[in-house]
């Protein structure tokens, strides 16, 4: 179908199972659009990308992609301009397999690169070896609504990579709900709710992100951890109920406005004082 369409196509998938048996590369602006996550499934067992998105404007939704081969795999790559990814289901992808932190070359369920844009908008990802959703390499997203659960990591932004994070579930994580890592001067948190994560709410290290409104609880070690130099902004979040402290630094004390309530953290609020 896709060797036959027009820039502008919209290709249907009815319901159904499908088996993929090379990796698919989306070198035309088209929409794939499926019955619904429950109704049209997607499998591929093709290491490396599942699908790579190269050309602009591209739009994945109502479908659930899957990966079930026992290689490194990303599911979806995103390397051009408006990808669009929403209300699917996105799971199994495998990460490299390693002693300690998995690469994010492999193991995304969506994964954007090189100075690619786009968004993810009211998807599942369930079981991802290294995160459900990796923005880096400079790419811009916007992650909205989405449900990530376990996963390595929920939500990963590293390498100057900007956007928006607002209205995540990201629960149930081997790591951390939300990782920023050397990430762009002008990424905004904002609703997100990161529980029960293995290690934190959510890891922060030399990015001056805004944190507004997030809920961090009952994390397995603290809600949050900063790392500098860079400064993040924290208001008007709940962190409560951490396994440790609320908030650990290092290196940094971010600018923390009155604002944020702490609640429940077992051993304070934040450390060191």
């Amino acid at each position: 179908a896709l060797a036959r369409a027009l820039d502008g196509d919209t290709i249907r998938i009815p319901a159904g199972q499908y088996e993929l048996h090379a990796a698919l590369v989306v070198n035309k602006r088209v929409t794939f659009s499926g019955d619904g996550r429950d109704r049209t499934i997607v499998s591929s067992n093709t290491p490396g990308d599942c699908i790579r998105v190269i050309a602009s404007s591209v739009r994945i939704e109502n479908l659930t992609l899957q990966y079930t081969g026992n290689q490194p795999a990303n599911v979806v790559v995103i390397a051009g301009e408006m990808g669009t990814v929403a209300h699917c289901e996105i799971r199994g992808a495998r990460a490299v397999n390693s002693s300690g932190i998995p690469p994010v070359t492999h193991g995304s369920g969506v994964l954007f690169i090189n100075k690619a844009s786009g968004s993810v908008v009211n998807c599942t990802f369930l079981n991802n070896g290294r995160a459900g959703i990796t923005v880096t390499d400079a790419a811009k997203a916007q992650v909205t609504g989405n449900k990530i659960e376990r996963c390595f990591d929920g939500v990963i932004f590293t390498e100057s990579a900007g956007g928006l994070i607002a209205d995540n579930h990201c629960g149930d994580c081997q790591s951390c709900g939300i990782v920023l890592v050397n990430a762009g001067p002008q990424v905004v948190v904002s609703g997100n709710t990161c529980v029960s994560n293995q290690l934190y709410g959510i890891y922060i290290r030399n990015s001056p992100a805004i944190l507004d409104s997030n809920a961090l609880s009952s994390n397995k070690i603290h809600g949050l951890l900063i790392r500098g130099p860079a400064k993040p902004t924290l208001r008007r979040n709940l962190i409560q109920d951490n396994a440790e402290y609320g908030i650990w630094t290092d290196g940094v004390i971010p600018a923390m406005e009155p604002n944020n309530i702490f609640a429940g953290n077992k051993k304070g609020q934040v450390f060191p004082q």
